[in-house]
């Protein structure tokens, strides 16, 4: 009974439930409408999603190549450069894109370019980019990169579409745009450095240079401008580039751009107040550490309670290889092989300094390497190094090919293959005349230049498939004999390769004009001198009155800050009362300076026999100079052209002085004269770039001035006598004629005194 009685209210409630979800229509009869009621419906509010955390980018383009980028001529050609990455960087996905551009004579179907990064091959493409500048996009492997230095090489293979000569080989020309050419990252915090040691990993810009962006609150103190000019030097060795370029800022900004340090200097007290969290620790004791503020990326703190504090944080930026240093490589990301720094007799395999065996089946080979001298070399006009060649031609290589050996762009010497029969350079020694060696880093380029009868057919498709027909051997080596050791002044090609006389001479006093761009000039030019060297010179800012002529010193600044004395020192231009018109020195002087500008005789005939005796034995009229002039003002080419001069001073000390008749260009000047192309290119007493200029002009001096930087000894006293002699010719001669004449004296009373002895 209780079960059915159950089961009737549950049927009860169901049917209750059922007429409350679906109403009973009784409108027809009754004209009414049952409206339910409509259920509550909930609107989920949108709930703000979390804000992710700040970082500075999820994709990262890394510059590699130095300058705006490298260009390939001939039928072959390798370049190699270093780069650094963080640990970030290292770990993080990557590809490295590429601008390349290349004749149009080029056949891609027989010509290449490969890359590779650590020893790991990339790809390997054809050269088929002569439409215009096309983007190439290779993938790197993970695990191919690593935290630090790392090496790209790119190699380009390439032969003309038509022709087999050797003349043909001049028209081939593949180009890499800096611009395009990156190593593409992708992941976050990529962009920044975490420490000194990642400075490196600062990387280049679009132009091949790092950009510094220094803070300096104290600029106008000579404490102030010391400590920057010594910075920037620091600086340019701990991030290893080809190039710094340098500007002052007022404020610290959030920059966080590849290839740009924002520096702070200064002293704790006077830092900008969105340094305040971290000027604390500046106050107990010197700091030079990267900032570690979100907002503030890639800045670099150097600070400390007071400036012998400074000084001490600027030192420890200093990479451990920097200083007294054997070789070169490594100082520079444009400079990954060795450059041995060559002292005396020495010798070194070619496989040591970057050269590799070759097996080559074109028209034109050719191979460069790199050596350094030191400041006081002085046997540009005697001695001679040598080639040891280890190499092999076959017998389709005709008479009239010849093996070609430049050194800093100019010819030094040419050996021709006469068998017809194939041959061998089996440790064959070639001279190399040292008349185009100068201190510093010095280039040497090798090139054989091969014909063959099949060349001159030229038969379809002989470009891909000719046989070897020259190979160069690693083994071959570069010979230096002991030269003289003598320094020499004025020499601006010591100052431009080693930094001489200032490096290694203590605290050398530098007067920069109280503009700013003056102050930004003299940093760049110390930076340069700190590039080319490996190391630092100590500069000190002094007024002009605290100037020494008896020690060495560097002026910096535009002409109209400088009194007349103080430009007649630097043998540059004197300003007329109006501050605007250059005049030189004497009627005279002018008048002997362009005569010597334009090659124009005076008609001296005297002058005729040297110049054209001069002609004859490949020497500069000034060798038969017997009383040298002084050395008198230069006249600027342009008020746009920067002038670096340097002039030894009556009472013993070496002045440079860099100027320019208008301030307002001395920035800009100045970069195109440190740039690594135009700073190669600084010799003589004078060197002078204009706005406009293709090259640097070098202005040699009439006299020189010798100073002993060795022990005396007879063995380098003979070598220098030697060189001086073979400077000098009508001394030579002279003193030639001299000995001739004592000797003919001593026979003729030896052989009356033998007379009177019988």
């Amino acid at each position: 009974m209780m079960r059915r009685l159950l089961i009737c209210c549950l049927g009860t409630l169901a049917a209750a439930s059922a007429f409350a979800q679906v109403p009973f229509d009784m409108s027809p009869e009754l004209n009414l409408q049952v409206v339910p009621d409509e259920p509550a419906i909930v609107v989920p509010q949108p709930v703000a999603p979390a804000e992710p955390e700040p970082t500075t980018t999820t994709r990262l383009e890394r510059h590699i190549l130095p300058q705006t980028g490298i260009r390939f001529e001939g039928e072959i050609g390798t370049r190699a450069f270093d780069f650094y990455l963080t640990a970030t960087q290292a770990t993080a996905p990557a590809s490295l894109d590429m601008s390349v551009l290349n004749s149009i004579v080029v056949a891609p179907e027989y010509s290449e370019l490969s890359v590779a990064i650590n020893g790991t091959d990339l790809g390997v493409m054809p050269v088929e980019y002569a439409g215009g500048p096309a983007a190439v996009s290779l993938g790197v492997p993970e695990g191919v990169l690593a935290a630090g230095r790392n090496r790209i090489e790119i190699n380009v293979d390439q032969r003309h579409r038509t022709d087999c000569s050797v003349a043909s080989t001049f028209e081939l020309w593949t180009e890499v745009y800096s611009v395009g050419t990156v190593l593409d990252f992708e992941g976050e915090d990529l962009g920044r450095i975490a420490n000194l040691d990642e400075l490196p990993a600062i990387g280049l810009g679009e132009n091949g240079a790092t950009q510094l962006r220094f803070v300096i609150p104290q600029i106008e103190t000579d404490d102030a401008r010391t400590a920057a000019l010594r910075l920037s030097q620091y600086l340019a060795l701990a991030l290893r580039a080809p190039a710094v370029d340098i500007t002052l800022v007022d404020t610290l900004g959030d920059t966080g751009v590849p290839g740009v340090l924002t520096v702070v200097l200064g002293t704790a007290d006077t830092l900008p107040a969105e340094l305040a969290e971290i000027a604390g620790d500046a106050r107990a004791e010197p700091v030079a550490a990267i900032v570690a503020q979100e907002d503030l990326p890639n800045t670099l703190m150097v600070s400390g309670p007071d400036w012998p504090a400074v000084e001490m944080a600027m030192r420890s930026l200093l990479p451990a290889d920097a200083g007294a240093r054997t070789d070169l490589g490594g100082m520079r990301s444009d400079l990954p092989n060795s450059v041995p720094v060559v002292t005396g007799q020495s010798s070194f395999s070619l496989a040591d300094l970057g050269v590799d065996t070759v097996a080559f089946n074109g028209r034109r080979y050719h191979t460069a390497l790199r050596f350094a001298l030191p400041s006081d070399f002085y046997a540009n006009m005697y001695s001679e190094a040598e080639l040891v060649l280890d190499a092999a031609y076959s017998s389709a290589v005709l008479p009239g090919s010849q093996l070609e050996i430049y050194v800093n762009g100019q010819i030094a010497s040419v050996v021709p293959i006469l068998r017809t029969d194939g041959g061998a350079f089996r440790m064959s020694h070639l001279r190399i005349p040292m008349t185009n060696f100068r201190p510093g880093i010095n280039e040497m380029y090798i090139e054989t230049v091969l014909q063959t009868e099949q060349d001159n057919i030229c038969p379809p498709g002989l470009s891909g498939r000719a046989a070897a027909r020259f190979l160069f051997s690693a083994d071959s080596e570069l010979a230096f004999p002991d030269f003289g050791r003598i320094a020499r002044y004025p020499n601006l090609s010591a100052l431009a390769g080693t930094g001489a006389p200032y490096v290694d001479a203590g605290e050398v006093p530098v007067l920069v004009t109280g503009d700013p761009s003056s102050l930004q000039a003299a940093m760049m030019l110390m930076s340069r001198l700190a590039l080319s060297s490996g190391k630092v010179i100590e500069a000190k800012a002094v007024a002009g009155d605290a100037l020494d002529p008896s020690a060495p010193a560097i002026i910096v600044g535009p002409m109209p800050d400088f009194s007349p004395e103080l430009l007649d020192r630097g043998r540059v231009v004197e300003l007329d009362s109006a501050g605007s018109l250059p005049v030189i020195g004497t009627g005279e002087d002018a008048l002997q300076r362009w005569q010597e500008a334009t090659g124009v005789s005076s008609g001296n005939i005297f002058e005729q026999m040297r110049n054209w005796v001069a002609g004859q034995l490949n020497l500069a009229p000034e060798n038969f100079w017997l009383f040298r002039r002084d050395d008198g003002a230069y006249l600027p080419q342009s008020r746009d052209a920067v002038v670096l001069s340097q002039a030894p001073q009556a009472e013993g000390g070496i002045w440079t002085l860099l100027t320019i008749p208008n301030g307002d260009a001395f920035v800009d000047a100045t970069r195109r004269l440190v740039s690594p192309a135009n700073w190669q290119q600084v010799a003589g007493r004078v060197s002078a770039i204009g706005a406009t200029d293709e090259t640097v002009l070098v202005l040699q001096p009439r006299s020189s001035i010798l100073e002993p930087t060795q022990p005396p000894s007879f063995s380098n006293l003979r070598l220098v006598a030697a060189n001086w002699m073979s400077t000098n010719v009508l001394g030579y001669a002279l003193l030639l004629a001299g000995a001739a004449i004592l000797l003919t004296i001593a026979t003729s009373l030896l052989l009356r005194a033998g007379r009177r002895s019988k």
